[in-house]
């Protein structure tokens, strides 16, 4: 997401490999997502339209919060 005017955000790239994002945080090129139900991903986001996972990461419980 491009949200340089929060009033028109666009969107730069997406996965399809990805469900339901309870929480995302980025840190220079990459975003970690706490994925429900229970997956932590980290998505390498330098090339938005070819975002590539990192790695991943069952939780013992809901992923919620990164």
């Amino acid at each position: 997401m491009d949200v340089t005017n929060p009033s028109t955000p666009l969107v730069l790239g997406t996965d399809a490999s990805l469900h339901t994002a309870e929480s995302v945080a980025v840190l220079g090129t990459e975003a970690s997502i706490a994925e429900a139900p229970r997956t932590l991903r980290v998505i390498d986001v330098s090339v938005p339209s070819a975002l590539a996972t990192l790695g991943s990461i069952e939780t013992p419980g809901w992923a919620s919060d990164v």
